[in-house]
């Protein structure tokens, strides 16, 4: 990624945060899908970064072999745990 692209991607990420701080229990969402990375905050979209480079490096940040801190990907791990086996108990039965 050059540094113009990085400026640019930056920039779009940015501007999916305009709230100056955020309170206990906020809920922020990432999702990689179509080559970017959208962010909900609260399940409501607050904008997209459209770099397939920046959206891989972002999770890769967390989700690689060697991410910048373990207890953020077992976190991660803990959580897409818990989401599939709601998932999973949801959709067995119905």
């Amino acid at each position: 990624m050059d540094e113009r692209a990085l400026t640019a991607a930056t920039a779009q990420f940015a501007k999916c945060f305009q709230v100056k701080r955020f309170e206990p229990g906020v809920a922020i969402d990432f999702e990689w899908s179509a080559g970017a990375l959208h962010v909900r905050v609260n399940g409501v979209a607050a904008g997209s970064v459209d770099d397939a480079a920046f959206a891989r490096a972002f999770f890769a940040m967390y989700l690689s072999a060697q991410p910048k801190t373990a207890d953020v990907k077992a976190d991660v791990s803990r959580a897409l745990s818990a989401r599939y086996a709601t998932t999973t108990a949801t959709t067995t039965t119905h």
